[in-house]
């Protein structure tokens, strides 16, 4: 018996329902007993029944890629669409991917588009190059902000998109995470009613969105994070990451820092010109995690350059930033995460300068820590992989008063993925 239905040809299946179905009696006239009837009965109502289970898990995610010469095939899928409607109300997950190279403006999208009556979650990305929002189109554009506009719409992620109406983002009422990345927008928070209302009633003016998670990746405008800021969007979020490559970054992650400090409970944290500057005295815009009452997790991520490998120390900016990681009472877990460029290195072998910082900060101000996780990523190594002894061996004794407490456990994790406890 075949483990998969449709590796078998249709007209086979055809033939083996039309034997099933047809048996000849003493008189060579098909006839069907109970038994045959009984039996296709319960063929149709198997597939009946998988055939409601299987289509709401089938659609649930549907992904658009104007870059895919192999996915352009919009009409068929509106035709679809239109055919069995209740398909739409499937969908949860929505993304439509493009760039200004291959943006097609596919008049059969906004039939598509209106068809996804119960999303939770949406991804306009543009890779590579940025896109304007108007490039969209005025249609395309009008149903993609009806989407915006769902209520059960709880996840935006946005990368690559210039002009973006702020609006958008204020009127998703039950929006609870939002990624951004290369996204500047309008910055102008009072245009709900100057948006085009396509075929939905008007929005009534609502409380704007109160986030949980928010994820601002590199170059996402200081201005635009002030104009949610004003309208207390950050005030509840509890899971917080921050990417911090530019004065602009730093002015941003200072700006969400100050109005969600009274409830984030996991903040992710890395960038290379915030740890460049962080150890700087002449510094003004200092990154003081103090003012996070609540923290509980702490991972911070950075790509050592060069100079800082040649050093064999451990970034002297990690030190600092923990340092300032004052209400460490309520720091449960801490995760280090380094990242290197560099042709034959074994990374993790090759720090031994600096340790001792994180040694004496961590047992000082860090009373509730549980866990302790060393990430090494050393991209393009040709170097073999490090023995998991020698590995063992260094970070006990680079951490001595960490490892001697036994009451915190470290992990190392390593460039396969693999975790190894000390």
């Amino acid at each position: 018996m075949p483990s998969s239905i449709p590796s078998i040809p249709f007209d086979v299946l055809d033939i083996i329902v039309d034997f099933v179905a047809s048996v000849p009696d003493s008189d060579g006239f098909e006839q069907m007993d109970k038994e045959t009837i009984s039996t296709l009965a319960a063929w149709r109502s198997t597939g009946r029944y998988f055939d409601a289970m299987v289509r709401p898990r089938l659609w649930q995610i549907v992904v658009l890629d104007d870059r895919d010469s192999r996915v352009h095939r919009y009409e068929e899928l509106q035709e679809l669409l239109h055919a069995s409607p209740d398909i739409g109300g499937f969908v949860q997950s929505f993304a439509y991917k493009t760039n200004p190279n291959s943006m097609r403006n596919d008049p059969h999208l906004p039939n598509i588009l209106r068809r996804f009556s119960k999303l939770k979650d949406i991804q306009l990305e543009c890779i590579p190059g940025i896109l304007r929002w108007a490039d969209l189109g005025q249609d395309i554009a009008m149903e993609f902000q009806q989407l915006f506009r769902l209520p059960t719409l709880t996840m935006i992620e946005l990368r690559g998109v210039k002009e973006v109406p702020t609006a958008l983002i204020t009127s998703c009422k039950n929006l609870t995470r939002l990624i951004l990345r290369d996204v500047f927008f309008d910055c102008c928070i009072d245009q709900v009613a100057k948006l085009p209302q396509a075929h939905a009633a008007p929005v009534a003016a609502s409380p704007p969105p109160q986030l949980k998670t928010l994820e601002l990746w590199p170059r996402v405008a200081s201005s635009d994070i002030l104009a949610f800021n004003s309208l207390q969007m950050f005030t509840k979020v509890e899971s917080l990451r921050l990417s911090v490559f530019d004065e602009d970054d730093l002015r941003t992650a200072l700006a969400v820092m100050s109005s969600s400090q009274a409830s984030v409970r996991q903040l992710k944290i890395g960038g290379t010109y915030l740890l460049d500057k962080i150890g700087d005295g002449d510094w003004k815009c200092q990154l003081d995690l103090e003012q996070l009452v609540k923290l509980e997790h702490i991972q911070v991520y950075c790509v050592m350059d060069t100079d800082a490998y040649s050093s064999k120390r451990l970034p002297a900016h990690l030190i600092v930033l923990l340092d300032r990681s004052m209400p460490s009472l309520t720091v449960t877990s801490l995760q280090i995460s380094l990242k290197i460029y560099v042709l034959g290195t074994e990374l993790m072998l090759h720090l031994t300068e600096g340790w001792d910082g994180l040694d004496d900060i961590v047992m000082a101000k860090y009373p509730k820590l549980q866990i302790l996780r060393l990430h090494f990523i050393s991209l393009f190594s040709s170097a073999p992989k490090e023995d998991e002894v020698m590995v063992r061996n260094h970070i006990r004794s680079v951490l001595p008063k960490i490892i001697a407490s036994g009451a915190i456990k470290v992990q190392v994790i390593t460039d396969a993925g693999l975790v190894w406890d000390l």
